[in-house]
């Protein structure tokens, strides 16, 4: 009786490990469905930040175009030729400070993405450290769980030898 007392107590340890196993994989599941969650926030972020990069631009665009409108207006008024001499440097300098300002907001969008990307990056490692600590520790309670030589001994059966399972202990 004691022997199918010990069977049984197998079957039900087998059992256990088996609902772990699968509520491992379901611990999984559920932190990769988070990262995908987490990526698609990011990409939207990423999206967002570009499209108001995008829009700084154009509005930075309208105010060079209407400044440059306007100096040539007023140079026409003054019977001065907007191509030639002090009225061209003033243009240049208009552009080049527009200019100077795109590069910026492209490097500060540059930094923004480069950030997200980041964070995306940093949240992943976590999910795959995460995910190799149910894992490890999925394996430990398995090892736990396994009886020593000492409570197989009754489950040797025809086998002898003690092992357990009817195997011979190492060095007999």
């Amino acid at each position: 009786m004691s022997a199918s007392l010990g069977v049984m107590m197998l079957g039900l340890q087998a059992a256990g490990t088996a609902l772990d196993y699968f509520g491992v994989q379901q611990q999984k599941e559920l932190g990769r469905l988070g990262e995908r969650v987490n990526q698609s926030q990011i990409d939207l972020n990423i999206e967002a930040a570009r499209t108001s990069a995008a829009e700084a631009s154009l509005i930075e665009m309208r105010n060079l175009r209407s400044n440059l409108s306007s100096q040539f207006a007023a140079q026409i008024a003054r019977g001065t030729n907007p191509g030639i001499g002090s009225a061209m440097f003033v243009s240049q300098k208009s552009e080049q400070i527009a200019s100077e300002d795109e590069r910026a907001r492209q490097l500060n969008l540059d930094s923004q993405v480069t950030s997200l990307h980041a964070s995306g990056f940093l949240s992943s490692l976590h999910q795959t450290q995460t995910e190799i600590k149910a894992s490890s520790d999925f394996v430990n309670r398995v090892f736990q769980q396994i009886p020593s030589q000492a409570g197989l001994s009754g489950l040797s059966g025809a086998g002898g030898g003690g092992g357990g399972f009817g195997l011979a202990a190492a060095g007999v």
